[in-house]
Order: structure tokens, then C-alpha cells, then sequence
């Protein structure tokens, strides 16, 4: 019932945005050099190449996932590890790790520019000690990928063909990289996640097939966005994400509106919290 009005809401909001958006887009082609910024949701200061629609959210709205971001906070604990797959720049690196006392944060990203923009950001925010950067995949099998991105708009990387709308136009490279199991990570760097934070442009499915000992184990949270179309690569689609998490006794909702079914919209967010731990007080 609220995708017409959903639909409208959007399509307003690009319209009136155009002009804004013209500019920024303008600007991403003439700087010569990567902007450093400040973003006040999660507590740092950011090094980003002027292209990427990251920056651009910010400068429009003020704000980038106020929601995702809100809840982020909101379920994490200090002395807890956190995971954050399909880091980019480190935004949630960042306001994550700032918030750890004796918690650590582990930071995947396969790309390499912006790879080369979280370490950056790691040092500029002062929390190298409390940070373990990983360069790669995340997968349900160990071995190689190629992940596909867009010089500057890498926060639309995927090893899947690159189908959002703002890759059209652009020169897509490839990059090879090595795939690793979060459960083989979590085990090799003595991890003992809380919270997990998953953004991988379709792969979810495989993230978390490889995550089932550590989903068992651990019984962390989890904050993906979550894409509903079948992934290239694996053939799953939302409705199987879903049903992985409630066969490991999880609780999904919709990250937006817990009155929701999670999974309808075409590119969406869920937020997955165990059984023995769920509370709607825990969401509002």
C-alpha cells in the first residue's frame, strides 16, 4: 500500500534535488583532489574522492543513513567486536570504532581506491589500535573474485553486474581480489562479534552462508541492506537471506518500519536480531 506514495515521495525529492545535483556532479569532474569532510552522524573526519555519491548525500541532505546509522548506534555495545562488510571509506568504521572501549572493529573492503580511503581515514580519525582492515571479499567459499566498480563511485562495487542506476554512463574496470569465509576471520583474528554491518550490492546471501558458525556461535546482530532481485552470482534472492536468518532462530525486520515485511523493496534494509535477545522496545 505505501509503494505508490513512496514512489511519488522519491521522484519529488529528485526533482527538486536536480539543480543541487547538477552542481555536485560538476564538481566531482573538475577537483583534482580527494575533499576531506566532516560528517557529525558518525563522529570523524572523512577523506573521499569528490565523485563519489557519498559525499554528494551529505552536502544535499546534511545527513547520509540517519535510520541505518540511528539503529547502528543503538545496538552496539563497546566491549562487543563489530564487523563492517562492504566498509568503503569507513563511515561506519569510524563512528563504530570511536564508540569501542575494549571492543574492536574489523573493516572489510575489496576495492582498492577506496581501500587506500578507509586506511587513510582510520589514521585521521586516530583509532589505528582499535581497527583491523581487511582487503577482500567476503564469500561462502575461500578463493577469488572479480569485483566490478566505478572509478569514484566505488560505494557501488559488486561482483555482480553493475546495475544501479548511477553506474550507467560509466566506464566499468574489474579488480581481481581474494574471497575469504567470515567464519574463517572471525576464528583467525579471535573475534567475538556483536554487531555485524553487511553493504555488499547484492552478494548478501553469500556473505552470510559463510557466516553460519559465527551466526550460531555468537548470535551477533545484524544491520544489511539487502538486495531483492536474485544475485548474479548466486542465484539467491531477499526472500533467501531471510529464510537463512529465522532457520538460525533470528528475528528479521524491515530496518525502516518493523511494521513492514522486510525484503519488497527492490533495494532495501533489514535489521536481524536473535530470538532470546529481540524486544520491539529493542527497534523503537
Amino acid at each position: 500500500m505505501l509503494a505508490a506514495p513512496i514512489a511519488v515521495r522519491h521522484a519529488l525529492l529528485k526533482w527538486r534535488l536536480r539543480p543541487a545535483s547538477t552542481t555536485l556532479e560538476r564538481m566531482g569532474r573538475i577537483f583534482r583532489s580527494n575533499v576531506v569532510f566532516e560528517v557529525e552522524e558518525f563522529d570523524g573526519v572523512f577523506s573521499i574522492n569528490p565523485r563519489s555519491h557519498l559525499l554528494h548525500r551529505v552536502l544535499q541532505q546534511g545527513y547520509y543513513e540517519p535510520r541505518v546509522s540511528g539503529l547502528f548506534f543503538s545496538l552496539l555495545r563497546p566491549e562487543d567486536d563489530v564487523l563492517d562488510v562492504g566498509a568503503n571509506v569507513g563511515f561506519y568504521t569510524v563512528g563504530g570504532a570511536k564508540k569501542l572501549t575494549t571492543g574492536r572493529l574489523f573493516a572489510v573492503e575489496p576495492t582498492a581506491e577506496a581501500f587506500a580511503r578507509l586506511s587513510e581515514n582510520v589514521k585521521l580519525n586516530s583509532i589505528s589500535n582499535k581497527v583491523i582492515l581487511f582487503k577482500g571479499l567476503i564469500g561462502a567459499n575461500k578463493g577469488e573474485a572479480a569485483i566490478n566498480y566505478v572509478p569514484g563511485l566505488e560505494e557501488y562495487s559488486s561482483v555482480n553486474v553493475l546495475e544501479h542506476a548511477a553506474t550507467r554512463d560509466h566506464q566499468v574496470r574489474s579488480e581481481a581480489v581474494p574471497i575469504e569465509r567470515l567464519d574463517d576471520l572471525v576464528v583467525q583474528y579471535g573475534l567475538r562479534p556483536g554487531l555485524i554491518k553487511v553493504d555488499v550490492e547484492g552478494s548478501e546471501y553469500a556473505v552470510f552462508d559463510g557466516a553460519r558458525d559465527t551466526l550460531t556461535k555468537f548470535r551477533p546482530t545484524v544491520i544489511s541492506e539487502l538486495w531483492r532481485a536474485p544475485s548474479n552470482s548466486t542465484g539467491r534472492t531477499a526472500g533467501d537471506v531471510i529464510e537463512l536468518f529465522e532457520k538460525l532462530d533470528y528475528v528479521v525486520k524491515d530496518a525502516h518500519d518493523i511494521r513492514a515485511k522486510p525484503g519488497l523493496p527492490d533495494i532495501g534494509e533489514i535489521v536481524c536480531i536473535p530470538k532470546e535477545k529481540y524486544s520491539r522496545d529493542l527497534l523503537l
